[in-house]
């Protein structure tokens, strides 16, 4: 084990001896270097009267930092490192505590690129807590590597070196930069003075913490930041902190799990970006879920439901499980799963969205089976194979003023939510016969044809939508045992009328890829295409209404047999599906 020691001392003080040694042949490097006689815990240079509060020594055994009041959190890959701050009389004290069975670092000098790319913890703070898209002059950041090196930055049109009066020192058990052994921990104490910073033990501040972590001495680096804060250099995503703990908005019958929600005019709303609110005594497995929103931006914005966490955890994606259903971004309807990372499940264009305008978001639970409704409208059907077996339910707003009211819970489950299609399987959404047709009931719809096969000849459908979406035929799939899927652990091609009016062949294999489109000559939303495509396993000629649109040879065809239909929206109507 090893004790290493780092103080930061004035720039000025480093310009000095520049002066004072530039008119010399040779500089020692080590001029330039911070340094700080181990042992010594005082600020005890020249000019300087603050002293800590605690033993900067690395190593936190103070019984200040077991007090209750002392705040407490984990973060990074499965809870590695445990971080506390503790408000004294003439500073606050970061402590880390990070588990790590190969410590590596490899730079010999502060403010070096080389600092962040060793492992290293972070400290983010922004002094008056107000915010902002960017860093400003109020808001620093910290870099601590295991050899006791540091790299100090403070805001402005973007983050810049710095120089003040801090102290701070590193504890490291276990050999850096040696991946033979299995190393146990290494630790940092890093204390600020109010008055450096300029604000005091009753202020309230924006922290935010991450950290790097080399695999190995030689493998890359992966960064993980507090879950409550996804990107600490988005300043709005900061948590406000006071000496009494986490300062997160609380709603009267919810619990804030991140960011802040406020009770407005009767609406519940969302204050800062990334957000959720678990409904306190709300469970439910089965059942109805409906909430009203307004987004009043282009973020994503919706709830969640079976989430599973500890009770009166802070959390956002990181060390959870749960389902989303969002409007997103980009105005679609979207079913996802946070569960060692994010999934998407399902996605649809909602037609004429406006992020200004009041939708209705509702899902249904039955059978692991989830039903995404938007203003009574089913776009999204999946049913999940790792089903997430949790029952808390709540909100979750990615942008700030997303307006909620309305939000109930039932264990009612309609009864024509069972989507079954008489020859086909089903393997995400909804459809339903009529008068001889296969109509889409909800959005990413997607139905294959069951027992019969086609791995040559001909293969057409007549489709009609009724908003513009990506419609039409699939062929060459191999679904890999999988029973419920969309575009995920499968591969097929598919041969659509796009929603920009295009004949459009693509394929579905680890990804979605182009192969080739053409615009439709005369193209109406209103119009029935007869979509046909001829296979013979490599090439692919594509026909809308009879006429040959374009050929494409597959370099890497796929080799699949099953075939079926796809739709992007609710009311696409196929007929005459037929193989030749």
């Amino acid at each position: 084990m090893r004790k290493l020691t780092r103080r930061m001392f004035s720039y000025l003080a480093v310009f000095i001896v520049f002066l004072l040694t530039a008119c010399t042949q040779e500089t020692p490097l080590e001029l330039y270097k911070y340094t700080k006689v181990t042992g010594t815990n005082d600020f005890t240079y020249p000019g300087n009267m603050v002293s800590a509060d605690l033993t900067i020594d690395g190593i936190l055994d103070e019984e200040e930092w077991f007090l209750e009041s002392t705040f407490t959190t984990y973060y990074a890959a499965d809870n590695r490192i445990m971080v506390k701050i503790y408000w004294g009389d003439k500073g606050i004290t970061v402590g880390w505590v990070a588990n790590d069975p190969y410590i590596s670092a490899s730079t010999n000098y502060n403010d070096e690129i080389f600092v962040i790319n060793s492992d290293n913890v972070e400290f983010f703070i922004d002094t008056l807590n107000n915010g902002g898209p960017k860093c400003q002059e109020d808001d620093y950041q910290f870099n601590i590597n295991p050899e006791g090196y540091a790299m100090l930055q403070v805001g402005g049109l973007a983050w810049g070196s710095w120089s003040g009066v801090v102290d701070y020192a590193v504890y490291v058990k276990g050999t850096i930069n040696d991946d033979s052994d299995i190393d146990e921990y290494w630790s940092v104490e890093l204390f600020l003075p109010y008055e450096t910073f300029g604000f005091t033990k009753d202020s309230t501040i924006g922290i935010a913490f991450g950290a790097r972590n080399k695999m190995t001495h030689e493998r890359y680096s992966d960064w993980r930041g507090w879950s409550l804060v996804p990107d600490p250099q988005i300043i709005d995503t900061y948590i406000p902190l006071t000496k009494d703990g986490i300062q997160i908005g609380q709603v009267e019958g919810y619990e804030s799990n991140s960011g802040t929600f406020e009770i407005t005019d009767e609406k519940i709303v969302s204050k800062r970006n990334n957000s959720i609110a678990i409904k306190r005594g709300a469970s439910l497995t089965t059942g109805t879920i409906s909430v009203d929103m307004v987004p009043n931006s282009n973020t994503d914005n919706g709830i969640v439901f079976n989430v599973d966490a500890p009770d009166n955890s802070f959390f956002w994606e990181d060390n959870v499980r749960y389902y989303f259903f969002f409007i997103n971004m980009h105005g679609d309807a979207h079913l996802g799963k946070v569960a060692n990372g994010w999934k998407d499940l399902g996605i649809s264009k909602l037609p004429n969205y406006n992020p200004l305008n009041k939708y209705n978001l509702k899902v249904v639970l039955s059978n692991n089976t989830i039903y995404c409704y938007v203003d009574d409208v089913l776009y999204i059907t999946y049913k999940d194979d790792e089903y997430i077996n949790a029952s808390k339910l709540g909100l979750r707003a990615g942008g700030l003023n997303v307006e909620y009211t309305n939000f109930t819970y039932s264990n009612d489950v309609p009864d024509d939510i069972s989507g079954e299609v008489q020859g086909y399987h089903v393997a995400s959404g909804i459809f339903k016969q009529q008068n001889g047709a296969i109509i889409s009931v909800s959005g990413s719809a997607l139905a294959v044809k069951e027992i019969s096969t086609f791995t040559s000849g001909t293969f057409s459908a007549h489709v009609k939508a009724k908003t513009a979406s990506d419609n039409g035929i699939i062929f060459g799939l191999t679904n890999n045992g999988l029973s419920s899927y969309w575009e995920v652990g499968v591969s097929y091609y598919f041969f659509f009328v796009s929603r920009d009016g295009t004949a459009y062949l693509g394929k579905v294999s680890n990804g979605w890829s182009e192969l080739h489109n053409v615009p439709i000559s005369d193209y109406s939303i209103n119009n029935t295409y007869k979509l046909t495509v001829e296979w013979d396993g490599t090439t692919i000629n594509c026909y809308v209404d009879d006429e040959l649109y374009f050929t494409y040879t597959d370099s890497n065809p796929l080799t699949g047999n099953r075939y079926g239909i796809r739709a992007g929206t609710p009311e696409v109507e196929f007929t005459n599906i037929t193989i030749g």
